[in-house]
């Protein structure tokens, strides 16, 4: 058996509702034009999972995993159900990752990620691949800084995620700032997506409780991204587990009607990695 190879089935029942319908709607209407508000949702998951390279010791649950430096490719295909053990839509998801670490020598590591999908089907927007956001003050891999949870929501997405980490390639060369052992990096992260006639007209005509528009479908179909640079490594003796990034993002504004709350053009963000 390859360690390095994996596959994995899910089988999942789940109920899915807004936990504030007067603030966020996931209202919609179905194939007859009547107005729902919860989907159950019945699904499927086989999934891939090949890391060539990396390094594995041990037995059972005692495997341990060596820190070199290995790619990593996901590969998941979802299938809904309809009208089985009460699945109300039918659809295909299909996504995909793929991760490569790249020494650059003296340079450093280049920590590069992409990742896309597809939905097959005309599916409500609980069901749909939203540009995962965060929202929170600190550092969360693969996701954007500064948007808001549902700013953009796709049927079909690509993004990338870039961070280039110079270790002491330039902090070294500065006399005062060697000694702090202080670590550079910078940061490239970009969706770009879009979304079907279908699955927008589910949505129209749709308000909620307090007689707003419901989510608006708006997609990164001009590429969103966001940029920054920041400092790792800081810390005192051997505990150096904290990194701040400096974050900007490209011109974004939601569109008219939007009850999103407005995301700053700058921000910083702290991350914590006990693994430094």
């Amino acid at each position: 058996i390859n360690p390095n190879f994996h596959v994995g089935v899910n089988f999942t029942r789940e109920n899915i509702s807004s936990a504030s319908p007067e603030n966020f709607s996931i209202d919609y209407l179905d194939e007859n034009g009547t107005q729902k508000s919860g989907i159950t949702n019945v699904t499927s998951d086989i999934y891939l999972s090949y890391t060539p390279g990396r390094f594995v010791y041990g037995l059972g649950v005692e495997q341990r995993y060596g820190r070199n430096i290995f790619p990593t490719v996901v590969v998941n295909y979802k299938r809904g159900y309809k009208d089985f053990l009460g699945g109300i839509h039918s659809y295909d998801k299909l996504q995909f990752l793929y991760k490569q670490p790249i020494l650059l020598g003296k340079f450093g590591l280049l920590d590069a990620t992409v990742e896309g999908g597809k939905t097959f089907g005309t599916v409500p927007v609980g069901l749909l691949s939203p540009v995962p956001a965060n929202q929170s003050f600190s550092l969360v891999r693969n996701t954007f800084s500064l948007l808001n949870y549902y700013d953009f929501v796709t049927d079909t997405y690509a993004a990338t995620h870039l961070e280039h980490h110079f270790n002491g390639f330039i902090m070294n060369r500065i006399p005062l700032l060697k000694k702090l052992k202080l670590r550079s990096l910078i940061t490239f992260r970009a969706a770009y997506g879009s979304i079907s006639n279908e699955n927008r007209a589910i949505n129209d005509g749709i308000v909620n409780a307090s007689e707003t528009p419901n989510i608006l479908y708006n997609t990164p179909n001009k590429l969103y991204y966001e940029y920054g640079f920041g400092i790792e490594n800081i810390g005192y003796g051997n505990l150096r587990f904290l990194r701040v990034d400096a974050i900007w993002r490209s011109n974004y504004t939601p569109p008219n009607g939007s009850i999103a709350i407005p995301t700053p053009e700058f921000a910083i963000r702290i991350g914590i990695r006990p693994g430094l």
